[in-house]
């Protein structure tokens, strides 16, 4: 019987959001567990590794991790970039990759640092030594970004590889005909972010044509 990934409640097969905590039930999300095996699991050990346990899922490609030494980090995951929260598929990534990792045991291999400190890595949970950003490519709820891979080439071509293979059997955000990826949603700004833009310029015209015709009287 299914359970509610909030409160463990259990669920019917067809419910649609969890009659205890009102916690609503994503089907899509689900189905990445259908494909984990296909993670890879071996960490490289040249790499810095940190050990802790994942305490929050920000978004589909950044995780807060308590660590065993007592501070806590933001890691945003290596070689992948999920749809944005106002991005279609946004939000369905974001509750896979809480499915996959909230409070679960870690382990971090660090590759990186980006200009706002957070750590740049491969994030394994220890239940199965699943690379997290592996899996959400693999269900489709996730891009393989290249930009920032350089030097560890097997490990992209794997991403990349992953990638492919969701795109034909059509996972995820694959379902849809022409997937924004989520680096050019953000140099396009969301719908939302435009019609806020306008609605400011337009409060900032009408005070100033107030005052020009106050000073005119």
């Amino acid at each position: 019987m299914p359970t509610c990934p909030d409160c463990k409640a259990d669920l019917d097969n067809e419910a649609n959001y969890c009659p205890n905590c009102g916690e609503a039930i994503d089907a899509e999300a689900e189905s990445y567990a259908d494909r984990e095996d296909l993670s890879p699991t071996a960490p490289r050990t040249s790499d810095s590794t940190l050990e802790g346990h994942v305490t929050r899922v920000k978004d589909g490609d950044t995780i807060v991790v308590s660590l065993d030494e007592g501070r806590t980090v933001d890691v945003r995951l290596w070689g992948v970039d999920a749809p944005e929260s106002d991005q279609p598929y946004g939000p369905v990534a974001t509750k896979a990759a809480r499915k996959i990792a909230k409070n679960k045991t870690c382990s971090v291999v660090v590759r990186d640092h980006d200009h706002h400190g957070r750590i740049i890595g491969r994030v394994f949970v220890s239940e199965k030594s699943i690379d997290v950003g592996h899996s959400l490519v693999t269900s489709g709820y996730a891009w393989h970004r290249t930009k920032y891979v350089t030097g560890h080439q097997e490990l992209s071509d794997q991403l990349e590889e992953s990638q492919a293979q969701a795109r034909r059997e059509e996972l995820g955000l694959w379902t849809q005909s022409n997937p924004i990826p989520p680096w050019e949603w953000r140099k396009q700004g969301s719908p939302s972010s435009d019609v806020e833009d306008v609605v400011q310029a337009a409060k900032k015209g009408h005070r100033w044509t107030k005052w020009l015709l106050s000073f005119l009287r």
